[in-house]
């Protein structure tokens, strides 16, 4: 998280007492902090719908929002909301109940330094998982627009899978060249079939996988194709 990014966090809390106080203990940590307080369930369902929050502290103790209910709500709402308990004392059962819910910690409500350690990891996770998302948006907008490229192309393009030398994908281009009436009917079918026999030689070297790490090379080759009807 950049320094001059505001963190939007929800407390959980009786009091604008002590959700101003874990404001303070941020803020002194050098964090933009925006904030809202909750203090019952139909607040915190109505805001938690609201927007994308970075990160949730909540009271465990506290009797008017049960622990186990913010989890229920945060999964209802489909949310990637890491939760912060803060205890009043520390107790080993309440942590790991706590962590048995969903918390990535339970922390004690006047170790400062320990809550503003488990802020910044749990940031630094939400954020890592924001952005993954977000690139696997890109890759498929990118993977779709490829396919539809491929798909209306007028130059006849294939895609072969190595070892056993059939079509995996053919375009409507790359159909008609070959005297096939739909793409369908290609695929799985050799494709050393429609290469004439004294130029598949000059194919088969260039028949390797692709590795992600290594430069594409082009080549070139005349050939004499061979339509479905063996011309």
């Amino acid at each position: 998280m950049r320094s001059d990014e505001p963190l939007h966090i929800l407390i959980v809390d009786k009091s604008n007492d002590e959700a101003n106080r874990f404001i303070s203990i941020l803020r002194s940590a050098d964090f933009i902090v925006e904030a809202q307080l909750v203090t019952d369930e139909e607040q915190l369902q109505k805001t938690i719908s609201m927007r994308n929050w970075d990160l949730l502290l909540a009271a465990q103790d506290y009797s008017k929002i049960p622990t186990q209910n913010i989890f229920q709500r945060i999964r209802r709402s489909e949310r990637d909301l890491p939760v912060i308990l803060i205890s009043q004392e520390y107790n080993p059962k309440k942590v790991i109940e706590g962590m048995r819910l969903g918390a990535v910690d339970v922390v004690v409500e006047d170790q400062d330094q320990h809550l503003i350690k488990i802020v910044e990891r749990s940031l630094r996770g939400v954020y890592e998982r924001r952005q993954s998302r977000e690139w696997e948006r890109k890759l498929s907008v990118a993977e779709k627009r490829a396919q539809h490229l491929m798909n209306i192309s007028r130059f006849p393009i294939a895609i072969i899978k190595e070892g056993v030398y059939v079509y995996v994908y053919a375009n409507e281009a790359c159909a008609s060249m070959f005297g096939f009436s739909d793409t369908e009917e290609m695929l799985c079918l050799p494709v050393i079939d429609n290469i004439g026999g004294r130029d598949r030689g000059k194919l088969k070297a260039y028949m390797v996988p692709l590795q992600s790490a290594a430069e594409i090379m082009p080549f070139e080759a005349v050939i004499k194709a061979v339509d479905v009807d063996g011309a």
